[in-house]
Formats: C-alpha cells, structure tokens, sequence
C-alpha cells in the first residue's frame, strides 16, 4: 500500500512563526504513524493573481505556468492538506487569497439542457484536511471560512478539524497547547484517511 501523502501550506509569509508551527507540528503527527509529508510555503512561490480570463483552459488546469502549476499537481494526487493562515482584517492572508482565486479554475461551469449553471469538479481525488487560522485580535472566523469552503469544493477536500489561535503573540496565548493539539490532529487525520 502507498504511504498516505499530507500537503501542509503556509499561508504566513512569517517562516518558523505561529502558522508555519502549528502546519509543522501537524505534518509531524501525521509522518509519525507513516505518512508523507510535504510542506509549501506561499509566500516561496511566485503566483500570479487570476487575469479572470473568461474560457477555461481544459485539459490544462490554467493558461499562466508559474508557482500554481506544482500545487495543482499535489491537489490532484495527495490524501491530505493542512492549511494554515494569519487572518488578516478576520479573512486569510493575501498570499492564501491569491493561490484560492487561482484555483477557480478547478470547476468548469457548464449549462444543463435545461439552462440551469453545473459546476463540474476537475479534481476527482477526494481528500481530508485541517484549517488552522492565527489570529492576534480577530475572534470571528466565519468570514475566514467563506473563502476556505468555496475553495475545498474547488480541491475535492472536507476539513474535518479546524485550529483556532487567538492572541497569538501575547503571554496568555495557548500556543503550546495548540501545538500539541496539532500534532494530535495529524495522527487523527492520518487515521481518517485510512478509514476512508
């Protein structure tokens, strides 16, 4: 059997901080019960913002070829992702902002016959996954997760835990709670993927 493979996606351009530690400390719960780990940094790849082209690039997944390219490839193949964002004014960050509007391509619009708007999916692997979302003084995640959900029907992924940190730079934050939280998620995503 294939070792299960985890996608971890920084969404922070801040390496080694808040986001990037609790995504790392996910992917190592899930290699520690024998999965894969692969983890992208955003803000590492250069990605053009959406030109809204208005024709779809079937079979390519976009007309640009830039840092997008290698993400459309792991969404199409991976079992997992782990996402993680600051919220910035209580959404995402630009740079996870950037990479979800490139990835409307992943559903092709098409007519019925009877003129009702079809979304096809173009990913057919279905995957699981975590969202975590940082924030400092942002409490309310529902206009964060507005964006995550579009874009998980886009991907082919069901978020079956999300990871909340607030107050993240402050003394009282539960960093390291959340840290050993994440880690336990890895093993329970892992473990999700393998009941199916």
């Amino acid at each position: 059997m294939q070792k299960i493979h985890i996608l971890g996606i920084v969404g922070s351009p801040r390496k080694g901080k808040n986001t990037d530690s609790l995504v790392q400390r996910v992917l190592d719960g899930a290699k520690d019960v024998g999965a894969k780990a692969t983890k992208i940094y955003l803000n590492d790849l250069s990605i053009k913002p959406c030109q809204a082209c208005n024709r779809h690039p079937f079979p390519k997944y976009c007309f640009y070829h830039d840092g997008m390219t290698k993400l459309y490839k792991l969404f199409a193949t991976v079992d997992g992702v782990v996402l993680g964002t600051p919220a910035y004014y209580e959404t995402i960050s630009s740079q996870t902002k950037l990479m979800i509007d490139r990835c409307n391509c992943l559903s092709q619009i098409t007519k019925t016959p009877s003129g009702k708007l079809h979304f096809t999916r173009r990913i057919q692997k279905s995957k699981k996954g975590i969202f975590i979302w940082v924030a400092d003084c942002s409490q309310n995640i529902k206009p964060a997760l507005l964006s995550i959900k579009f874009w998980c029907q886009d991907i082919n992924l069901k978020i079956i835990q999300i990871i909340k940190m607030h107050h993240s730079d402050r003394p009282d934050s539960n960093r390291e709670k959340l840290l050993k939280k994440a880690y336990h998620a890895g093993k329970l995503l892992v473990d999700s993927i393998k009941m199916g």
